[in-house]
């Protein structure tokens, strides 16, 4: 059996031990791990269209052949970019890391403490899982109810202009998902704006 580990967030890593990595924790799963990761988490280089993945050589080898009949190759220009990239100075990851840690303690204090929500501080990454299942079969100002996740990642749009992925996209009903990756004045906002929708909740609709 092979196993496919994607690392793409190992760089943005909120604890003081390194990164776990498979292959690393368990050396005996080297000849059937493929590791993937890429540029445009760690180095904010979205749109470029780098990818890169180590593994047993005949895998690495069917993969180069399957790859190079469906989507060609990435520009010379983003391949010479992800090089510069990887093999430059890493000062910028470390305050880019820094930085992400300051929005996401921030962010998980605010949103912890506003009713009927609750998360907790991820270890990596760069977005936070919402509880929202205490507002899960209330009402909105307007009568209609919150039946699950989805619609109160509505509600939020609608009410307040907040857009976020309701959880159940990702196998997580009863949340949402939010990222910290913009800037703080950004996640104030839409933070507050959060709150003000959850506070327009109410168990009871009226007619």
């Amino acid at each position: 059996m092979r196993v496919l580990t994607d690392e793409i967030y190992d760089e943005i890593w909120y604890r003081a031990e390194d990164t776990p990595s498979l292959a690393a924790v368990e050396p005996r799963l080297a000849d059937r791990v493929f590791l993937t990761n890429g540029v445009s988490k760690t180095y904010a280089m979205t749109g470029w269209r780098i990818g890169y993945g180590v593994g047993p050589a005949d895998l690495v080898t069917a993969i180069n052949t399957l790859q190079s009949q469906t989507s060609s190759c990435p520009s010379s220009v983003s391949q010479a970019a992800a090089v510069a990239a990887l093999t430059g100075p890493q000062d910028f990851v470390r305050e880019t890391v820094r930085v992400y840690r300051a929005r996401r303690d921030a962010t998980v204090t605010f949103l912890d403490g506003v009713p009927r929500l609750s998360c907790t501080a991820p270890d990596g990454g760069f977005y936070l899982l919402v509880n929202c299942r205490d507002a899960i079969g209330r009402f909105t100002p307007g009568g209609d109810r919150i039946r699950n996740d989805e619609d109160f990642a509505r509600h939020l749009l609608d009410s307040r202009q907040v857009a976020v992925i309701h959880g159940a996209a990702y196998g997580a009903p009863g949340y949402f998902r939010i990222s910290f990756a913009t800037s703080t004045d950004v996640l104030t906002d839409a933070c507050e704006r959060i709150a003000a929708a959850c506070a327009g909740l109410s168990s009871v609709t009226y007619v």
